[in-house]
């Protein structure tokens, strides 16, 4: 099975449980997780095959920062840390726009909404 149709699986049980008004086991929201992660590490292997440019493609840049706030978002609603996630965003951007510009424009204080 790939791990495109154990997804849908999950996202079955989840929506089943939902449904019924009964609790979702927290091994679910990790198992989808987990299939975010092969699914982001495939969307890299295969971007490096085609000859994308990781370190400029902005399109890339902007999947995968989808991708980790998936993540994130599955973490948080199960009580776990998004730390990790928010470190795989920080670090997408900074291989794209660099240090410097990722944490004036990001991360510094004077550009919070």
């Amino acid at each position: 099975m790939t791990y495109k149709e154990e997804m849908i699986q999950i996202n079955e049980k989840i929506k089943f449980a939902e449904e019924q008004g009964k609790p979702v086991s927290k091994m679910l929201y990790i198992k989808q997780i987990e299939l975010l992660e092969k699914a982001h590490t495939e969307f890299i292997e295969t971007a490096a095959k085609k000859g994308y440019d990781l370190n400029t493609n902005l399109d890339i840049l902007e999947t995968e920062i989808r991708q980790f706030t998936a993540m994130s978002q599955l973490a948080k609603k199960i009580g776990i840390s998004t730390e990790k996630y928010e470190k795989y965003i920080k670090d997408a951007r900074i291989r794209v726009y660099g240090k410097e510009c990722t944490e004036q424009i990001f991360y510094s204080q004077n550009n919070k909404l």
